[in-house]
C-alpha cells in the first residue's frame, strides 16, 4: 500500500455527534486535519466559516449556549458511571509511522472515539514494513498468546494483509472464536477466508480500469500510460499483477507500459523523454540512489516539477502532492467501515451473516493547482468530482438551512465545532507562518550571496543580507532606505554603488520591461572604492500593494581575476609559440643562409688583404664583405630572439662590462643624450655569454636613444636585487632568489599600453620604413630567456620607460673571467704549419676554408663527408694537430665524427663550425664543456685566432 506523509497525532479535534449529544477530544495530525477539511467541507470552507460565525454570534444573543453547555456535562456524567466496558483490538500490519495505517486509523477513531465509554480499545502493530522476518516464526504468536490470555477481546479489527494473513494462522491458538473485521486487504479473493468462521470486512479495491478510462477521457491523445517503481517493492508488484490482470479490459489502442528502475533518480530522467502523449501513473513508493525508501507523495512531489506530462494516482493522499488526480480509494473510508461492521458485531450481529464488502467507495479527486498547470478545464472533470486547492468562491447558505440552525441543537454543536477548529487552525496557521518567516528571515540573512530587495520606483534599499555589509563595508543606516548612487557624483543621494547613471538607469529599464534580469555581469564599488563583480539576477514582487525588487548578487570577483590571469598566461604561451615557431624556422634555414655567406664574407677579407687601399677595388670589395656582415648580424639576431644562438658562458662582473663598454656608448649614442652610470659598487657576478650581454647593453642603450628625439638623460644602472615569492606570482617569467638587475631608463615620450602588449614581438616596429627591423627588443628578450633571465618594462607615456633586465646571481667565491674588453682586432694573424683535417660537405665553404688553411700556413687535408674524413684519417693519423668539421652533415654530424675518431684517439683537438649547430654540441644553446665552436660565416681573424688557441692549449 502506497504511504502517506508522515504525522503525529500533534492535533486535538473537538467532534459532536447529534444522536449521542457527546463531546470528545479525537487526535489528528495537522495534515490530516487539512485534509478531511478539505474533503469534508470542500473548497470555499473560510466564506462557510465566515458564515457559521455570523449565525453562532446571533446564537450567542440568544443565550442557547448555556443549554448546550449544559447538557454536555449531564450527560458526562451520566456516561461517567456506566457499566464494564467491552474489549476491542485493533491488529495493525504496519508501523505507527506508516501514514496508510495512520489514516486507517482516524478513520476507526472516528466511529470509535465517540463510543470509548462503551468499550476498550488495545491497538498493536505488526511492523511488517520494517520487521517482516517476525511473522516467519512462532515467536510472535508466543508472546501474543501469553500478553492477551487473560483478555477476553469480543472482536478483532485487522488492517491490511499481513495482519490478516496472521490471524487466519493463528487466531484460533491466540483469539479462539473472536470475531474478526479485516479492511485495507489489497487483491482481495474468497479463497482468502476459505474455511474460516465469524469473520468479514471490506476489500481495498483500487479500481485501475476506471482509472484508465478517466485518464483517456480527460487525454484524449493518450499513447501510453506509463507506471514506475522498483522491482523488488511488494505493494508495487502486487497493483502491478492486479493492472495486468485487468489489462483485457482496457483500450488495447493505449499502451500500459512498467518501467522499473532501482531509484527515483533513473526514473525521473526517463520520464523526462516522454512524448506529449504519455500519463504517468504512480502505484507505490520508490527509492533514492542510497536505496532509502520514498514513499508515493514524495515520489510525486520529486517527480511532477521535472516532467512535461500529467502524474495519476489511485490513492486520495497522492494527489495533493504533484498528481493531477485519479480515481482514488481512501484509507479512512477503509478504517470507518471496519469500525462500523465491528460496532454492529459488538451489539449483538454475527460477523458470518455480514457480507464481505468487495467493492471499496472510490471517488474522483484532483488538484486545482496541477489541473491548471496542465490546461484542463474543470467542466472536463465528472460532476462529482472533488478539487483540491480550488480558489475561494462566493457561496450562498439557503435559508432552509439558517432556519435548521436556529431550531437545532445539533446544528449549534457543529457550529461550537467548527469555530473552535477554526480558532485553533488559526492560531497553528500562525505559528507556521511565524515559524516559516523566521526560517526564511535566517535563510535571507545568512545567504551565501548578497540577497536584497529595493523599490523598483527609486531603486531605495529596502533590506539586504549581511554578505552585503560584509563585502561593501556599509552599516545598515548607511543604506536602507537610501538611493544606491554613482561612483564620483557629487550630488548623489546615498551610497555610491554603481559605475555609471547610465548602467543604473539600463538595468532598472530592463526590469520594468521584462520583469526579470538573469545572470548580468555589474560591477559595484564599496565604499573603500574596492570594485567587486558579480552576477545580477532579479524579479519584481509585489511588498504591501507595491512593486518591489528581490535581486541576488553572486561575486565573481576572484573568478573574474583568475580568467584574467589565465588569459594573461594563454597569451604568454600562444607568444612562447610565435617565438618556438620562427625559431624553428630560423634554425632551418640558419645553416645554409650561412653557409651561402661564408664564401662571400670570407673571399672578401681575402681579397682585402691582398689589394691595397688606395686600388678603386678596395672600397667596393669592402662594402661586399659589410654587406655580408649585416646580413650574417641579422641572421644572429633572429637566432638570439628564438633563444637558439650557441653561447658560450663565462662567470662575469656585470659592473666591469658596464664600464667597458661606456666610452663605446658615449661615442654611439647621440651627444644631445646625457649619460649617467650608476653602478653599485658591490654588484654580484652572473654566468653569461659575454658577447651577448654586450649586444643586450647596446640594444637597449640605443632604444632609449630612440624614444629621445628632441634629448634627455639616460640612466644605466646595476645593482643586487633579492627576488621573492610574491614578485614571481606577480612575474611568472621571473625565478626567486638572488639576482643581478641592469636597469636601463630614459626621460623620452614613453610606450602607449597598445604598443606594451607587442614590445618583444619580432619584427614590430614603430619606426618609419627603412628605419629599424623590429628585432631590437625581441633580440634583447631572446638572449635575457636563454640566459635564465627576464626582464619587465614600465613606462608612463610622457614621462619615459624603463627597462629592467635580471641575471640569476653566482656565489661570490666564483673567480670571474678577466679577459679584456676589445673593440678593434689585432692586425697580426696568428700563424701554424700544422696538419689539419678539414670536414665540409658545402663545396665553396669547404674550398674557401682550404685557402684560408692555407693562407695562415697550414697544411690541410679536406673531406666532404664521414667516410672520406676517417679514410683520410686513417692515412695520416699521426700527423693530424687538428680536427675541424661542420656540425650539421647528413648522414653523421660533426659531433658523431669528432667521438668516432676520438675513441681511437683520446688527444685528438676539434674545432666544430655551424651556421647552426642546434643541440648538437650544446644543451639550449648553451656550449658544452671544453668545447670549440665558431659561428659562421668564418672570418680570416676569428679563424686565426681559434685555431691557435686550441692547438696552443
Amino acid at each position: 500500500m502506497p504511504k502517506m506523509p508522515d504525522a503525529k497525532p500533534d492535533f486535538m479535534v473537538l467532534s459532536v455527534l447529534a444522536g449521542i449529544s457527546t463531546i470528545k477530544l479525537i487526535p489528528r495530525s495537522a495534515e490530516q486535519v487539512v485534509y478531511y477539511k478539505r474533503h469534508e467541507l470542500g473548497s470555499n470552507c473560510r466564506s462557510r466559516e465566515r458564515l457559521v460565525s455570523k449565525i453562532f454570534l446571533h446564537m450567542l444573543r440568544v443565550g442557547l449556549v448555556c443549554i448546550v453547555l449544559a447538557a454536555f456535562f449531564a450527560e458526562r456524567a451520566v456516561s461517567a458511571n456506566s457499566g464494564v466496558r467491552q474489549e476491542v483490538l485493533i491488529l495493525h500490519s504496519y508501523s505507527p509511522d506508516y501514514a496508510w495505517t495512520r489514516s486507517e486509523q482516524s478513520g476507526i477513531d472516528s466511529v470509535f472515539q465517540p463510543l470509548n465509554h462503551l468499550f476498550k480499545v488495545r491497538i498493536e502493530y505488526l511492523d511488517s514494513n520494517h520487521n517482516p522476518e517476525l511473522l516467519q516464526g512462532n515467536l510472535l504468536r508466543q508472546l501474543y498468546k501469553q500478553k492477551f490470555a487473560t483478555t477476553p477481546f469480543q472482536v478483532i479489527i485487522a488492517t491490511d494483509n499481513a495482519a490478516l494473513k496472521f490471524l487466519r494462522s493463528h487466531r484460533q491458538a491466540i483469539f479462539p472464536g473472536v470475531p474478526v473485521v479485516f479492511c485495507g486487504v489489497n487483491g482481495y479473493e474468497p479463497g482468502m477466508i476459505l474455511g474460516l468462521s465469524n469473520i468479514t470486512g471490506i476489500a481495498e479495491d483500487n479500481d485501475f480500469i476506471g482509472l484508465f478510462n478517466l485518464i483517456v477521457r480527460l487525454h484524449p491523445y493518450t499513447k501510453r500510460i506509463v507506471i514506475y517503481g522498483v522491482p523488488d517493492d511488494p505493494s508495487h508488484s502486487a497493483n502491478i499483477a492486479l493492472i495486468r490482470k485487468l489489462r483485457p479490459e482496457f483500450r488495447q489502442d493505449v499502451a500500459v507500459e512498467v518501467r522499473e528502475f532501482p531509484n527515483i533518480e533513473r526514473a525521473i530522467l526517463d520520464a523526462k523523454t516522454l512524448p506529449a502523449d504519455s500519463i504517468v501513473l504512480m502505484v507505490g513508493g520508490m527509492r533514492n540512489v542510497a536505496g532509502v525508501g520514498i514513499n508515493l507523495q514524495r515520489a510525486n512531489e520529486l517527480m511532477s516539477p521535472e516532467i512535461k506530462v500529467p502524474i495519476y494516482t489511485a490513492w486520495d493522499f497522492g494527489v495533493n502532492h504533484g498528481a493531477v488526480g485519479g480515481f482514488v480509494t481512501s484509507g479512512f473510508e477503509q478504517g470507518r467501515l471496519a469500525a462500523e461492521i465491528a460496532w454492529r458485531i459488538l451489539q449483538g450481529e454475527r460477523a458470518d451473516n455480514i457480507p464481505v464488502i468487495r467493492h471499496s467507495a472510490n471517488y474522483y479527486l484532483f488538484d486545482y493547482r496541477q489541473l491548471s498547470r496542465f490546461g484542463m478545464r474543470m467542466d472536463m472533470l465528472p460532476a462529482d468530482a472533488r478539487i483540491l486547492n480550488e480558489p475561494e468562491k462566493g457561496y450562498r447558505m439557503p435559508s432552509q438551512v439558517l432556519w435548521a440552525v436556529f431550531l437545532s441543537f445539533a446544528i449549534l454543536s457543529t457550529t461550537i465545532v467548527v469555530l473552535a477548529l477554526n480558532i485553533r487552525s488559526r492560531r497553528r496557521a500562525e505559528k507556521a507562518l511565524a515559524a516559516s518567516e523566521e526560517k526564511y528571515s535566517k535563510a535571507f540573512r545568512n545567504s551565501a550571496d548578497v540577497v536584497g530587495i529595493a523599490r523598483l520606483s527609486d531603486g531605495s534599499i529596502m533590506e539586504v543580507s549581511d554578505v552585503f555589509y560584509e563585502t561593501f563595508g556599509y552599516v545598515p543606516e548607511e543604506i536602507i532606505g537610501k538611493i544606491g548612487g554613482v561612483r564620483g557624483h557629487e550630488g548623489t543621494d546615498g551610497f555610491a554603488l554603481w559605475e555609471s547613471a547610465e548602467e543604473r538607469s539600463s538595468v532598472f529599464a530592463q526590469l520594468a520591461s521584462e520583469k526579470s534580469v538573469k545572470n548580468l555581469e555589474l560591477a559595484w564599488y564599496a565604499k573603500s572604492s574596492d570594485c567587486f563583480v558579480g552576477l545580477f539576477s532579479a524579479e519584481i514582487i509585489l511588498i504591501g500593494g507595491q512593486s518591489c525588487i528581490i535581486f541576488v548578487w553572486h561575486d565573481i570577483t576572484d573568478r573574474k581575476k583568475a580568467e584574467e590571469k589565465r588569459q594573461e598566461l594563454e597569451d604568454r604561451l600562444r607568444q612562447t609559440q610565435k617565438i618556438e615557431s620562427i625559431g624553428m624556422l630560423v634554425g632551418g634555414i640558419a645553416h645554409d643562409f650561412n653557409n651561402v655567406l661564408t664564401p662571400i664574407f670570407g673571399y672578401a677579407e681575402m681579397l682585402l688583404a691582398k689589394v691595397d687601399k688606395a686600388d678603386g677595388r678596395y672600397n667596393k670589395i669592402l662594402q661586399i664583405k659589410l654587406a655580408a656582415e649585416r646580413a650574417s648580424a641579422l641572421t644572429r639576431q633572429l637566432l638570439a630572439f628564438s633563444r637558439r644562438q650557441v653561447l658560450e658562458l663565462r662567470v662575469l662582473d656585470l659592473a666591469l662590462i658596464i664600464k667597458q663598454c661606456e666610452q663605446m656608448l658615449r661615442r654611439t649614442i647621440r651627444e644631445d643624450i646625457n649619460i649617467d652610470m650608476r653602478i653599485s659598487p658591490d654588484v654580484g657576478l652572473i654566468k653569461a655569454d659575454r658577447g651577448q650581454i654586450e649586444q643586450v647593453l647596446m640594444n637597449l642603450a640605443v632604444n632609449a636613444q630612440d624614444a629621445m628625439p628632441n634629448g634627455g638623460t639616460m640612466l644605466i644602472g646595476a645593482k643586487n636585487v633579492m627576488l621573492d615569492d610574491s614578485y614571481v606570482m606577480a612575474h611568472p617569467d621571473a625565478s626567486a632568489g638572488p639576482h643581478v638587475v641592469l636597469s636601463v631608463s630614459d626621460t623620452g615620450t614613453g610606450i602607449d599600453p597598445k604598443i606594451r602588449e607587442h614590445l618583444f614581438e619580432p619584427f614590430y616596429t614603430t619606426k618609419e620604413e627603412g628605419k629599424g627591423t623590429g628585432l631590437g627588443l625581441s633580440t634583447v628578450y631572446g638572449i635575457v630567456k636563454q640566459h635564465g633571465g627576464s626582464i619587465s618594462v614600465y613606462s608612463e607615456p610622457g614621462r619615459g620607460t624603463v627597462f629592467h633586465v635580471y641575471m640569476p646571481r653566482v656565489p661570490s667565491d666564483i673567480a670571474a673571467d678577466s679577459s679584456p674588453f676589445a673593440e678593434t682586432q689585432p692586425a697580426q694573424l696568428p700563424r701554424g704549419d700544422e696538419l689539419i683535417l678539414l670536414v665540409e660537405d658545402d663545396d665553396m665553404v669547404r674550398t674557401l676554408a682550404v685557402e684560408m688553411l692555407d693562407m695562415l700556413g697550414y697544411r690541410v687535408i679536406a673531406a666532404d663527408s664521414a667516410e672520406s674524413c676517417f679514410a683520410l684519417f686513417e692515412q695520416s693519423k699521426n700527423e693530424i694537430a687538428l680536427l675541424l668539421t661542420d656540425v650539421i652533415m647528413p648522414n653523421m654530424n660533426g659531433k658523431q665524427i669528432y667521438e668516432h675518431l676520438a675513441a681511437k684517439h683520446p688527444a685528438l683537438k676539434v674545432i666544430f663550425m655551424s651556421g647552426y649547430a642546434g643541440d648538437v654540441i650544446s644543451h639550449h644553446g648553451v656550449l658544452d664543456d671544453n668545447v670549440h665552436f665558431m659561428q659562421k660565416p668564418l672570418s680570416l681573424q676569428t679563424l686565426a685566432e681559434n685555431i691557435r688557441h686550441v692547438l696552443d692549449s
